[in-house]
């Protein structure tokens, strides 16, 4: 019998986030320490995230690290995960601010477990915006007027909610910019080679005048600036 098997679930549980944690956090030492990663420190923070799925792939991880170098102030965060973990390291170093919107209440509550120091993880269930798309309910009224830089890896929008919301993906974000009066210098929006993006990049350039600055050599993810 494995030794595993006599240790009860929930403490065998436990343990694998311990050790989860503590390879994250070792893995993050040189981002905390130098304000960059190479690309082999940052495929080990990746591995040690290990959330395949919903993580943000390597090359986007570095350009975020590259844009809140570049330009630290506040930054917007669209959906929690391993982004949100090196956006705060760079937060502490620069002593910029970060907010993330995280539409899951288990995410909210697993991100503010680990007292992030430089983000405000802010619980923005989903809301239904007329009859096109859903976006975030945001009940927080400290948000900065000007952002630096947003990252737009969320919200998450399933299949189940059907036409149009689940073609109108992450549109909902340049309206709510436009209707609070809110501006940015750069937007990085991931999953660009979702199929519904090519839609909803087309409607952003022709309601709202943005350009794409840069689109991935691999085609996921695209840097997008105001005109």
């Amino acid at each position: 019998m494995r030794l595993t098997k006599l240790v009860p679930a929930p403490l065998r549980a436990k343990i694998k986030t311990f050790l989860r944690d503590r390879a994250i956090e070792s893995a993050l030492k040189p981002l905390r320490t130098t304000g960059t990663m190479t690309d082999p420190q940052i495929a080990a923070f990746h591995k040690a995230w290990s959330n395949e799925s919903f993580s943000a792939d390597r090359a986007y991880l570095g350009h975020i690290i590259q844009l809140m170098n570049a330009n630290p102030n506040s930054v917007l965060e669209c959906g929690t995960g391993a982004t949100t973990l090196v956006a705060n390291e760079l937060g502490i170093r620069h002593r910029s601010k970060i907010y993330s919107l995280e539409q899951n209440l288990a995410w909210v509550q697993d991100m503010t477990k680990r007292s992030l120091e430089a983000v405000t993880i802010i619980d923005a269930p989903l809301k239904q915006i007329s009859t096109g798309y859903q976006w975030y309910d945001i009940r927080y009224p400290s948000l900065p007027m000007h952002f630096s830089l947003v990252i737009c890896d969320g919200p998450f929008i399933d299949v189940s909610l059907g036409e149009p919301v689940f073609s109108g993906w992450r549109y909902g974000l340049m309206p709510w910019l436009k209707n609070t009066n809110r501006t940015f210098d750069a937007l990085l929006l991931d999953d660009v080679d979702d199929k519904r993006a090519p839609a909803i990049l087309e409607r952003w350039q022709r309601e709202f005048g943005v350009k794409i600055d840069r689109l991935s050599s691999d085609g996921r993810w695209a840097l997008i600036r105001p005109s």
